[in-house]
């Protein structure tokens, strides 16, 4: 069953892992009155993309409406478990995601994609109406995320750091082992209903919150393009 999430607004600030503490701080004394709805955790995603990279295209040229297709899962990074399917789509400012819950599973030490993601595509993928043969495994990202809602409920807040980037491009079977690293810098992201745009000010004033373009598929990408 495909379930759609709310649209809302997402905006991201990249900050030097020196300042995870103050962020952090702030953050815990807030007006706002931030807190943790759940512990943090590692995130991992496999990103797809067609064979000529029409979804880093469309996303480093910062085209108004774009998707993203990946699938989700926590935790070790190499364990067996249930996975979330997620088309993440963009328009304007506005983002949300349709996702397919538990049902794949990704098996992280098989040596082939076919057994890598179960279901195999052919049947699992078309679910979207879309030709499944048409999109590869691009990358896998992990980070540890940590997780802020205000008191008032209107503002999610996430802080992305230690962002490992595993390439599959080049590789004969799937990479969970060499990575590349990104260890100075850490990725805060606000996500907020469009009514609520105005609160931004508050971190803007507070701790230089810039909202700037980063996605972590591109970054992923980028170093193996140029090298």
């Amino acid at each position: 069953m495909l379930e759609e999430t709310p649209r809302r607004i997402e905006l991201k600030c990249l900050y030097a892992s020196k300042d995870f503490s103050r962020v952090e701080k702030f953050l815990y004394s807030s007006e706002l009155s931030f807190y943790e709805p759940y512990p943090s955790r590692f995130v991992n995603s496999i990103y797809f993309d067609t064979i000529d990279l029409t979804f880093l295209d469309e996303s480093l040229g910062g085209t108004s409406t774009r998707n993203k297709w990946r699938c989700r899962w926590y935790g070790n990074l190499v364990d067996s478990q249930k996975t979330t399917f997620e088309i993440k789509k963009k328009y304007g400012h506005t983002s949300w995601k349709v996702l397919i819950k538990d049902r794949f599973e990704v098996n992280p030490l098989e040596t082939d994609w076919e057994n890598f993601i179960l279901p195999k595509f052919p049947d699992g993928l078309n679910v979207f109406g879309l030709k499944c043969e048409n999109f590869f495994p691009m990358s896998i990202v992990r980070y540890k995320r940590k997780y802020f809602v205000s008191a008032n409920g209107k503002i999610r807040v996430t802080l992305d750091d230690d962002l490992q980037f595993f390439s599959q491009r080049n590789h004969c079977v799937p990479n969970v082992k060499i990575s590349e690293g990104s260890d100075s810098s850490f990725v805060m992201e606000l996500k907020l209903k469009p009514d609520d745009i105005h609160l931004v000010s508050f971190f803007s004033q507070s701790i230089r919150f810039t909202p700037m373009r980063f996605s972590k598929y591109c970054e992923s990408q980028i170093n193996r393009i140029l090298s």
